[in-house]
């Protein structure tokens, strides 16, 4: 099996995924199975999903109860020893105090080694977001044309309702190369993941629109996936909200 490993980048090479079965047996041990709630089919052909991140509960969730087999896009600096010191010290452990400042260096360097063991075993693709988007695109089609789903988080931080965030639009290159190599439409479908009803949200996809402008498609597929993820947040009884706008005035 082909797929790009993340002890060395671009490199192709058998994975080892004992952490990924380790937690995800210990996940299923002290949480409750989560159901996949279906408003359609997604039918036999490899879907492009995109789902809310919902902080650690989307991918996490889709990782270990989803029904589906799928590779996620997941950032690239998090992917390597060599960045993922620096992007946790930014991101997961971010402090201004200088007390804290040692235990944020020691916690980012503890768990840098293992971010290659967890996100090669969950077959991660790592994204880019400068000229080496090309090695992502690649790994993706060659994902797609085995039969493999993939999972994109397109969330930004910025505000946009109750229940997710404001999307970016530029998940829509996916469709676009898998077209152009293919010939091919690909479906993107809309995903909610859920703490309070304890599901897996799966709403009706739409195909990508080869012969519409690019500006306009790329567009379409954002808010199309966004609104349909925020209606089927608001149809879930006593869903509660885990955005305000306040939050984001400060950022």
């Amino acid at each position: 099996m082909k797929y790009f490993s993340t002890h060395g980048e671009y490199r192709r090479r058998p994975h080892n995924d004992w952490i990924v079965r380790l937690l995800k047996k210990a996940v299923r041990v002290f949480s409750r199975p989560m159901r996949v709630k279906r408003r359609a089919e997604e039918g036999d052909e490899p879907v492009l999903y995109i789902a809310n991140h919902a902080g650690a509960r989307g991918p996490y969730s889709m990782i270990v109860f989803f029904d589906r087999r799928v590779r996620p896009w997941v950032i690239s600096n998090v992917c390597f020893v060599k960045t993922c010191a620096e992007f946790a010290r930014r991101d997961f452990f971010p402090t201004d105090n200088k007390l804290l400042k040692p235990f944020q260096y020691l916690l980012s360097w503890l768990i840098a080694p293992l971010c290659p063991l967890l996100f090669s075993g969950v077959e991660a693709i790592p994204s880019y977001f400068d000229k080496r988007i090309i090695y992502t695109l690649e790994k993706t089609t060659e994902t797609l044309n085995e039969g493999i789903s993939v999972l994109i988080f397109p969330e930004e931080r910025k505000y946009f309702s109750p229940y997710i965030e404001s999307f970016q639009s530029g998940f829509a290159i996916v469709p676009r190369n898998y077209y152009k190599k293919t010939g091919k439409r690909l479906r993107i479908v809309p995903v909610y993941v859920s703490r309070h009803d304890n599901a897996i949200h799966v709403g009706e996809g739409t195909l990508f629109n080869p012969k519409a402008d690019f500006e306009e498609e790329k567009k379409r597929l954002a808010d199309y996936t966004r609104d349909e993820i925020e209606r089927m947040a608001e149809e879930i009884p006593g869903e509660p909200a885990r955005y305000t706008e306040k939050q984001y005035q400060s950022r």
